[in-house]
């Protein structure tokens, strides 16, 4: 749909450019419910912006070039409710935005003020009508001005820099909450235990993450997604006992978790990342019929049986892991893609009924004879850099193969030969 704005010098929209007369907005572009700005509103353009039927719902981003004028001509359209701004180096102040009463959906992702501090928030105090804030990367002050946000449901303070989290104890219905960072200096996470419909948990990298200061999050028992990748002075998924409705972990790099005992008591995980975790075992994980994605590379787990049940499972990751035995594997035919570089697995034919495997992996492994995916009729990826695989004729028939990684070890008329057999096959030589 075209949408008539007199005033406007410059529509963009679905592919196609329309001139019209305003030299205001002479760069400003509009397209799918967006309007860029780049250059300060004027009073003809508010007519031409508020005749768009999607008004007020449209989309107003400031282009990385916007000043603090632009900003400040934002006061004269007080109903928009969905303001964005990425990449942006000129703005100074958000002081114009305590005139956007009606936002509802905030984003300031990697702004930088010229003067390299830190951006005072405060403004939003009077936005009390916002129900999504995203300050990714943005350094910010002033955070407590949220308080006055009760209709808040996502907040993402990735790498934000934040000294306080005390406002979410007057913003109860917030679901998702980004904490992702290093550099936050905020204390405690006793605000975020009073959220008692919180799904989504990202605590990446948060030097606050110990095992005494996670204890207080025992108190949640609505979550569903936690990232925690990286919290090295983690030791146990204790503080998680109590949600059961988990459906996805990353623990990944976090070196010293070792008790991942909570597990067990949820039955709906889908996807569970514990690479570079101290685990040794997982005991934890039987009886997960619904998992779909597993990753535990780089750890001391050797056994595979407790993932018998498992028989949705689709992505598994086993790199540097001491797995040695795949005979658990035999029966978890939903397999499409299969980790094993760098492991001491030596025999493949628990593999041999994998009929929707489409990527293998075995670089560096210890692997030599391919005879059981003789029969992998879906697999179109195959990595066999620095083994000691010699022998490509069990690939023979294995049509829709498309990409193949050797060693080159292998003689040059058995890679000609598979070339022949799987004409849609791309080979690389390391």
């Amino acid at each position: 749909m075209i949408y008539r704005l007199p005033t406007l010098k410059l529509l963009v929209l679905s592919g196609l450019v329309f001139s019209f007369n305003s030299q205001a907005l002479a760069a400003n572009k509009i397209s799918d419910n967006r309007v860029t700005l780049d250059s300060p509103v004027s009073a003809e353009d508010v007519i031409s912006l508020r005749a768009l039927k999607s008004w007020p719902g449209t989309t107003v981003q400031l282009d990385k070039t916007a000043t603090d004028e632009v900003l400040v001509s934002l006061s004269q359209l007080p109903e928009i409710r969905s303001l964005y701004f990425h990449g942006n180096t000129q703005i100074t102040s958000l002081s114009p935005l305590a005139q956007l009463t009606e936002l509802s959906s905030l984003e300031i992702r990697s702004l930088k003020p010229p003067s390299g501090e830190h951006l005072s928030i405060a403004p939003l105090a009077k936005c009390t009508e916002l129900i999504k804030v995203d300050f990714y990367a943005t350094h910010i002050t002033d955070v407590d001005a949220l308080r006055s946000c009760p209709k808040l449901q996502d907040v993402s303070l990735y790498m934000a820099d934040v000294d306080s989290l005390a406002f979410l104890a007057a913003t109860p219905d917030v679901s998702s909450l980004n904490l992702y960072g290093f550099q936050h200096t905020f204390s405690s996470y006793d605000s975020v235990s009073k959220l008692s419909r919180l799904k989504e948990l990202n605590i990446y990298m948060n030097t606050q993450a110990t095992d005494a200061n996670l204890a207080v999050l025992s108190k949640l028992t609505t979550l569903r997604k936690v990232d925690m990748a990286n919290s090295k002075e983690v030791t146990s998924l204790g503080f998680l006992t109590n949600c059961h409705d988990m459906d996805e972990l990353d623990a990944k790099w976090s070196r010293n978790l070792t008790d991942v005992s909570a597990l067990r008591g949820m039955p709906y995980l889908t996807k569970v990342e514990l690479d570079r975790t101290a685990i040794r075992d997982l005991n934890a994980l039987a009886g997960k019929s619904y998992l779909n994605y597993l990753n535990i590379s780089e750890t001391a787990v050797t056994d595979l049986s407790p993932l018998k049940d498992s028989l949705y499972l689709e992505t598994l990751d086993l790199e540097e892991s001491a797995v040695v035995d795949l005979t658990p594997l035999s029966k978890i035919v939903m397999l499409k893609t299969l980790n094993l570089s760098k492991t001491r697995v030596t025999d493949l034919s628990p593999l041999k009924h994998q009929r929707r495997l489409r990527s293998l992996t075995l670089d560096n492994s210890a692997v030599t004879d391919l005879g059981p995916l003789a029969e992998l009729s879906t697999l179109q990826t195959l990595s066999l850099d620095r083994t000691a695989v010699t022998d490509l004729t069990p690939l023979y028939r294995l049509n829709d193969l498309r990409n193949i990684t050797l060693s080159r070890i292998i003689p040059d008329e058995q890679i000609e030969a598979l070339k022949r057999a799987c004409p849609k096959l791309s080979v690389r030589l390391r």
